[in-house]
This record gives structure tokens, C-alpha cells and sequence, in this order.
């Protein structure tokens, strides 16, 4: 009776002891780095606006128990993420990273030539440029009209190294995105955006993100003609590359701003106080559609907004084809953008939830008949 005591004291101290060890330690116990920092630069040539060139550098300390021979990273690699002339330089010198899985074809291994010894830090840059076209996905385009990116793993992914009580991550602790494009763009992205400055005869925008709480990486960008129509329950923003009709663009809005907001009263999130406003891009390329014809336009997400195929705006912003495909989206932005399903859950919490979004958009628009 009494071992069986002791056991029941002892037993949760002993399943504990190697995570109070870990963390009491003053020395790490694995090999891990500390991701401090990134700069991220996008800058848009104003004499070849469809030549976008993408320039990641990444501040890296090696704060585990070894020196590290190389890392494994996830690179926005091939035609699937509209990349060209791809370089990775550390500490200013180019590599040759190489491909280390067959599962996935853009996760590589970066090589450290001396060794990246402890306690050193190691600056890791990324560059390539954005090919003017969009991506077979989607969530990536370019044109000389602007270009946007909806896509987390847009940019290099940092992967933990292999071993016990390794540690890492893919989010840095600050980022600073810098967007340099022509006067004339406007641009929409993730974090807080500083005051604007000049870059030559281009304009440099600033956004300050904080990984921790922010959005992941969104941006839109390009010569838009903005229209907004405000409404008591939220604004809907248009951004179109050519004008759209006052009466459709009043319709359309009053619809998306009751959906928006039937879709944050069921799904939740809402900032009290402050009404759900709504974003609405023409994209800069032909999307993907997820259902119909593999020709049928599509669209994508970013936080309260949705992308939409050039294709579907002569249809008229009002109509109802137009309008479910804003929806379904405009619902997908809780199950892809605030909650990241997993690749092998997509089919269910991506696309069933964007239907089910339609649903429930549908049924608030009946309740609000009555």
C-alpha cells in the first residue's frame, strides 16, 4: 500500500523531469537557432513594371548546443510560385542550396561553409524575381498593372533541426516589410504601415509586423481605381483596374457588408464597436477556379477581402455568380487565413467551410427579410 503511494506521488515528477530539466538548463540541450529578424524588400521597376524583384534577409543566431553544418528551408522554388533567377547568399557569399526531400520538391538544405559555430549570428539573404504571370496555385501573380501575394510560404520557411530538444521556428521576433512601387500604386498588406518615403521617382511604403499577432504574409498592389461605398454595418472597398458602375457597386456592397457581417457573428472575431469592413481586388491575373469547368474563373483570400478573376467583372460586380464567388472567399479568410488548416485538411475546413460560408450567408439574408 504504501509503494503504491509513493508511486502515485512520484510518478507525474518522474513523466515531468525532462521538461524541467530542459528548462531549468542555463546550456541548451539540442541544436536550435533564434530567428531575430527579417527585412523583406519588394521592389517594382517603374520603367518595366512587370520585372518584380523579391530581396528576403534573414537575422539568424546559432543559440543551441552544436555548430551546424547546414539547415533545411523551405524556398518559394519553380514556376509554381512564379520565381526566376532564385541566389541565397550567407553572410554575402552565394550557395547552391540543395533539394533534400522527394515528397517536396522546394524544401532544401542551405549549406554553412565554415560551420555556423554558437552564439554566432549569420545573416541569410533571399532573392529572386516575380515573374509576370500567375502562379499555377493562385495565391501569387504579377502583371504591369501590379501584382499580389496571398500565400504564407511565399517566403523562405526555416525549418527546426533534427534532434532532441532541437528548437527553431519559421517566425522571426520583428519583420519590416518594405514595398517600393510607382506613386500611382496602392498597396495593401500585412502589419502597420509607416509613413510613406521617396525612393527615386518611386514610393517606398513600410509595414512593421509583429508575427506574433499579425496577419501572415498578404500583399496587393497596382494601379487600382478605388471606389468605396459606406454603409452603418462596415465600408466595402472596390479596387478595380477600370471603373465600375455606381448602382452595381451600391448593390454588391449592400449584399457583401451583410454577408461579411452575418459570416463575423457566426464565426466570431468581431472587434466590438468596430463595423466588418470588406475588401474587394481585381486580380492581376486569371485564378484557378476550385469548382466547375478547370476554365471557369476563380478567385483567393486575404484578411476581410477577397481576390477575383478579371474574367468575372464584366459579368457585373452585382451579379449573382459574382457575388457567391465573393462570399465563398470572403468566408474562407476565417478557415485560411485566422485558422491554418493543414494541407491534408483543406478539402474540409478550406473549401467545405467556404461552402458552408455560403450557407450561412445565404440564411442571414433571409433572416433579415423576415
Amino acid at each position: 500500500m504504501r509503494t503504491e503511494s509513493w508511486l502515485r506521488i512520484f510518478f507525474p515528477f518522474a513523466v515531468a523531469a525532462p521538461s524541467l530539466l530542459a528548462s531549468g538548463c542555463v546550456h541548451p540541450l539540442g541544436p536550435g537557432y533564434d530567428f531575430a529578424d527579417r527585412q523583406a524588400e519588394i521592389r517594382v521597376s517603374s520603367a518595366a513594371p512587370d520585372r518584380i524583384r523579391i530581396r528576403v534577409v534573414d537575422e539568424l543566431e546559432n543559440n543551441g548546443d552544436r555548430p551546424l553544418r547546414s539547415l533545411e528551408v523551405r524556398l518559394p522554388e519553380g514556376p509554381a510560385f512564379g520565381e526566376q533567377k532564385l541566389r541565397v547568399l550567407v553572410q554575402d557569399a552565394e550557395i547552391s542550396p540543395r533539394q533534400d526531400s522527394d515528397i517536396d520538391a522546394r524544401m532544401m538544405r542551405a549549406p554553412f561553409d565554415p560551420a555556423w559555430q554558437l552564439n554566432e549570428k549569420r545573416k541569410v539573404t533571399t532573392e529572386w524575381d516575380l515573374l509576370p504571370e500567375s502562379s499555377t496555385r493562385g495565391t501569387i501573380a504579377a502583371s504591369p498593372e501590379g501584382f499580389f501575394i496571398a500565400d504564407e510560404t511565399a517566403f523562405p520557411l526555416w525549418q527546426t533541426p533534427n534532434g532532441f530538444f532541437a528548437h527553431g521556428g519559421t517566425l522571426p521576433h520583428k519583420e519590416l516589410l518594405t514595398v517600393i512601387a510607382p506613386p500611382d500604386f496602392r498597396v495593401l498588406a500585412t502589419g502597420k504601415l509607416l509613413k510613406p518615403a521617396a525612393d527615386g521617382n518611386l514610393v517606398s511604403r513600410r509595414f512593421l509586423i509583429n508575427p506574433q499577432i499579425d496577419f501572415f504574409l498578404y500583399i496587393v498592389a497596382g494601379r487600382y481605381q478605388e471606389k468605396i461605398v459606406r454603409l452603418g454595418q462596415g465600408d466595402v472597398q472596390f479596387w478595380t483596374f477600370r471603373p465600375i458602375d455606381d448602382a452595381a457597386a451600391q448593390t454588391a456592397a449592400e449584399r457583401l457588408s451583410s454577408s461579411m457581417k452575418t459570416l463575423t457573428e457566426f464565426f466570431g472575431l468581431a472587434t466590438p464597436g468596430k463595423p466588418a469592413a470588406v475588401r474587394i481586388a481585381e486580380a492581376q491575373g486569371e485564378l484557378p477556379a476550385e469548382f466547375g469547368a478547370p476554365r471557369d474563373p476563380g478567385g483567393a483570400s486575404f484578411p476581410e477581402g477577397a481576390l477575383l478573376d478579371p474574367r468575372v467583372f464584366p459579368r457585373g460586380i452585382a451579379s449573382e455568380p459574382v457575388l457567391q464567388l465573393a462570399e465563398y472567399e470572403l468566408a474562407r479568410t476565417w478557415f485560411g487565413w485566422r485558422v491554418r488548416p493543414r494541407p491534408e485538411a483543406q478539402i474540409l475546413m478550406g473549401r467545405g467551410m467556404g461552402l458552408f460560408g455560403l450557407v450561412i450567408a445565404a440564411e442571414g439574408r433571409t433572416s433579415d427579410a423576415r
